[in-house]
């Protein structure tokens, strides 16, 4: 299997059914199901480059704190740097949640 489709992703709104599109326009797939569900559904398919590069982020800071905090010890400057960093990907993470919650309630509303 190759890799994804590279670059960012966008929902189109064309006609009826959602589209999901790169930004050079080449069309990823089509949302189907009810109107509100298939758009919310569509946007968070959109998001997937974005939370990919949030989770490769996320594991390639854990393992180096894991690895520094190992080698220098917690109370080191490195082992603060690494877990400063550690803290900005998990940031990022309970964004990247926190858009797909908000997504999933717009569908029960």
């Amino acid at each position: 299997m190759s890799g994804h489709t590279l670059g960012e992703w966008k929902l189109e709104r064309t006609g009826v059914i959602p589209i999901v599109v790169t930004a050079d326009g080449d069309s990823i797939c089509q949302v189907y199901g009810h109107r509100p569900q298939a758009y919310v559904d569509g946007q968070l398919i959109a998001a997937s480059p974005d939370l990919l590069v949030v989770c490769k982020a996320l594991e390639k800071a854990e393992a180096s704190y894991r690895l520094i905090h190992d080698v220098h010890g917690g109370d080191s400057p490195e082992s603060g740097r690494a877990w400063d960093k550690l803290r900005r990907c998990g940031d990022k993470a309970r964004a990247a949640i926190k858009l797909a919650e908000d997504s999933k309630q717009e569908r029960q509303d």
